[in-house]
């Protein structure tokens, strides 16, 4: 699944988990929007910690597949 991420006051993206995590500005606090919120202002913005995924590049471990 690939991610919306707001950063430096600008939405970028969407990138995959492994991209994210090789953006300096990109942290366990950055907030993470999925693909399919378009990351438009009614999207629900979560902070990149509370996603298995992320939190899992973030930390430096392999992170598990993608369900879909």
């Amino acid at each position: 699944m690939k991610w919306w991420v707001y950063t430096d006051g600008l939405v970028c993206g969407p990138y995959q988990p492994e991209t994210l995590a090789r953006r300096p500005s990109f942290t366990r606090e950055s907030l993470v929007c999925p693909e399919d919120g378009a990351g438009g202002a009614s999207a629900q913005w979560i902070k990149a910690r509370h996603v298995t995924a992320l939190r899992a590049v973030i930390e430096g471990r392999p992170f598990p597949p993608d369900p879909t």
